[in-house]
């Protein structure tokens, strides 16, 4: 069950940049701008292969509706998002670990999609085989 807040996943993924030291508090303009990125970053998801359907983070404090297991992955994505912005390089194992939390999401919200036969094949006969239905 979701227990961390979206100041909670702010603040991670700020410390891990190195933007905000340990123990200090973010200031009122890093975590709105934090909140921005993190309410986009949830919202495209779909776009990078994750089907989470987001509903708005309407302040820092409410918490984040995503499993406890994922959320370190979903601060390490949000550490992509910000860096640039705060001119913070990212070096190759910081690339890596967002990558493979990247692919943990993907697999956790993996959906497999089914669909009917198209109907071009429906009633061919391929052989011996017929695959009509009827």
């Amino acid at each position: 069950m979701a227990s961390k807040t979206a100041r909670d996943v702010i603040t991670y993924a700020f410390q891990d940049l190195g933007v905000v030291a340990d123990q200090e508090s973010m200031s009122d303009t890093q975590g709105n701008y934090g909140l921005r990125k993190l309410n986009d970053m949830l919202a495209g998801f779909e776009s990078e292969g994750i089907r989470y359907a987001h509903t708005d983070l309407a302040s820092l404090d409410t918490v984040v509706n995503v499993p406890d297991g994922q959320l370190r992955n979903v601060g390490l994505m949000l550490q992509r998002e910000m860096a640039n912005a705060y001119g913070v390089p990212l070096s190759d194992e910081d690339k890596d670990a967002i990558h493979k939390a990247k692919m943990a999401l993907q697999a956790y919200y993996y959906v497999p999609v089914t669909s009917a036969p198209e109907l071009a094949l429906r009633n061919r006969r391929f052989g011996r085989f017929s695959f009509s239905q009827g």
